[in-house]
């Protein structure tokens, strides 16, 4: 899991937000999973992840308080794995995500989860990918350290996908992601 949160964070730091965006958002589907007798997950227990480890974080930002539930992240990682895109089809046309360092960021970077366009057909919701790609590890993290002694957590772990650099032998001596 510590490899799957630290590529999050290098495909922020080399603007690779696509990259990042998919992964982060399949964070609380992961987790969720995990920490399942069934090692599945569905869209109850990913907004259940979502509302106990995030909305915390921000609770102005995040959860029933915030602009961000839980519904409406199922539906963006729904739209963004199966059409690639950020539709959430409730209450917002699309979720926009701001990228860090362009020329209009330094006066927008204080927005986070932000209603763009409330008035308009195309009202959106503004999320700043960064500061959402961090939260989503922290929550993952606290969520990590939580579990790290959990019976059904340590039964699952090992069916994660992982990078094996030397290979696994004898099956092969090259690295391997599986």
């Amino acid at each position: 899991m510590e490899e799957l949160l630290n590529q999050i964070k290098e495909a922020t730091k080399c603007k690779l937000y696509y990259s990042a965006l998919f992964m982060t958002v399949a964070i609380p589907d992961i987790c969720s999973a995990l920490e399942s007798q069934n090692n599945n997950s569905d869209p109850k227990k990913y907004q259940n992840w979502f509302n106990k480890y995030i909305t915390k974080l921000a609770p102005n930002k995040y959860g029933s308080n915030g602009q961000l539930k839980a519904g409406h992240l199922w539906s963006i990682r729904c739209s963004l794995f199966h059409q690639g895109a950020t539709s959430d089809k409730k209450d917002y046309a699309r979720l926009l995500f701001l990228e860090p360092g362009t020329s209009g960021y330094k006066s927008l970077k204080s927005l986070h989860c932000c209603i763009v366009g409330a008035e308009t057909e195309n009202k959106s919701l503004l999320i700043n990918i960064g500061q959402f790609c961090n939260d989503m590890i922290k929550g993952a993290e606290q969520w990590m350290d939580e579990k790290k002694n959990d019976e059904v957590y340590k039964q699952n772990i090992d069916k994660l996908i992982k990078r094996y650099p030397k290979g696994i032998a004898p099956v092969i001596g090259a690295p391997v992601i599986g």
